[in-house]
C-alpha cells in the first residue's frame, strides 16, 4: 500500500545563528500541518587535533541552549520534538548520518538571505547564474587588452577555462 503524502520526520540542523530559527520556525509549521515530528540537531565540532572526546564545555552549553531554544519554539506549534545533540569532525556528516538512521523525509536547513544585485555589486562579489558568463567575459575581454600579444593569443587559444 503506498505511503500517503505528507512528512512524519522532519530533521532542522540548529546553529548559533537566525536562520536556524527560521528553519525551525518553518519546520515547525510543515509538522503542524503534516502531523510530523521534528528532530533538532546540534553538533559539536571537534577540532582533528584533539580526540573526538574531548572536553569541550562551552560548545556543550551552547548546544544545550540551541536546543532549549528549539524546543520552545516547537512547544509554541504543538509539535513534538527530539532534540539531539552529536559529537564530530564535521557537522553535515553526522548530519546526513542521522537524517539516513531515521529515515527522514525532510531536511531543512537555514541559509542567509540573498542579498540584493546591487549590494552584491558594492561589495564586489559576482552576479548569479546567467549572469556569471555576462560579468566573466567583460572581465576576460579587460584582461586581453592588458596581455601582451601572445597573452592575447594563448587565451584565445584555450578559451575562458585556461588561466591567463
Amino acid at each position: 500500500m503506498p505511503r500517503p503524502l505528507g512528512y512524519r520526520m522532519i530533521i532542522v540542523p540548529i546553529g548559533p545563528n537566525p536562520e536556524s530559527e527560521r528553519a525551525m520556525d518553518v519546520a515547525c509549521r510543515l509538522a503542524a500541518d503534516h502531523g510530523a515530528t521534528v528532530v533538532a540537531i546540534t553538533v559539536v565540532e571537534v577540532p582533528p587535533l584533539l580526540p573526538i572526546d574531548a572536553h569541550m564545555r562551552d560548545e556543550e552549553v551552547l548546544a544545550h541552549r540551541l536546543l532549549e531554544r528549539a524546543g520552545a519554539i516547537a512547544d509554541s506549534y504543538g509539535v513534538g520534538l527530539v532534540a539531539r545533540t552529536f559529537r564530530g569532525r564535521e557537522a553535515a556528516g553526522a548530519i546526513v548520518v542521522e537524517a539516513a538512521a531515521r529515515a527522514a523525509d525532510l531536511l531543512v536547513i537555514g541559509a542567509p538571505r540573498r542579498r540584493d544585485r546591487r549590494a552584491r555589486a558594492e561589495e564586489g562579489a559576482l552576479p548569479r547564474n546567467g549572469d556569471r558568463r555576462r560579468a566573466g567575459f567583460v572581465e576576460r575581454r579587460s584582461e586581453r587588452s592588458r596581455l601582451a600579444p601572445q597573452g592575447r593569443a594563448r587565451l584565445a587559444r584555450c578559451g575562458p577555462t585556461c588561466a591567463a
